[in-house]
């Protein structure tokens, strides 16, 4: 079936909320008024992002950038604020602010598309010949923002099953991680001709589906 944006308001709205709204429809809404609400629609669903209607909204929102991140958020704000609905009550505000902070989807395919790096510094000892290392995993922790629109009813997230984190956390060297195994040691048998031991490994699979 194909998505739509109408769809789309009948998916995230309930029929409570609707009725309740006393703001304008979005059809007689035009300019950035209509792509600001738009915004919101499309932000408030987890499937928003494949929605094609959706595409010119969301990147003329994510193109509002300053050189400071809490400039953004202000600018962004601003953005949304030209929606009617942005503030209409404290519920309709509540879900603004929190898409307002939205950097990406919230959907499992979403968090599993997103790595975590992180980098220290290793020397040899003495304080010398530093150099860095990377280590690398699934995303492990669900952003506030993501969890604000699962816990907001007015959200087509509200609907569904909020993914679960099911790995372990462990990090992962950056070659492990590029090729998508382990090699770990199953056995060892001392090699008396070599003076030495005879090592069988096994491949393991980096799980990066992490959630679900």
């Amino acid at each position: 079936m194909k998505k739509t944006l109408t769809g789309l308001v009948i998916a995230t709205l309930s029929s409570s909320v609707l009725a309740d709204s006393t703001s304008p429809q979005i059809d007689y809404l035009t300019g950035d008024s209509r792509t600001a609400c738009e915004v919101i629609l499309c932000l408030s669903s987890a499937q928003g992002k494949g929605i094609s209607e959706c595409k010119a909204p969301l990147r003329k929102y994510f193109s509002i950038k300053a050189r400071k991140w809490h400039k953004t958020l202000q600018k962004r704000r601003a953005f949304l604020d030209l929606c009617p609905a942005a503030n209409e009550n404290a519920k309709m505000s509540a879900l603004t602010t929190a898409i307002q902070h939205q950097e990406y989807a919230c959907d499992a395919e979403t968090l599993n598309s997103r790595t975590e790096i992180r980098t220290r510094w290793v020397s040899d000892g003495e304080g010398r010949n530093r150099g860095v290392v990377r280590t690398y995993r699934t995303q492990s922790y669900m952003p506030k923002f993501c969890e604000d629109l699962y816990n907001h009813e007015f959200t087509e997230y509200h609907q569904i099953k909020k993914p679960k984190y099911t790995c372990d956390g462990k990090w992962y060297s950056e070659y492990d991680w590029d090729r998508g195994f382990t090699r770990v040691v199953v056995s060892k048998k001392y090699n008396r001709r070599t003076d030495n031991y005879d090592y069988q490994y096994k491949d393991v699979p980096i799980k990066k589906q992490c959630w679900e």
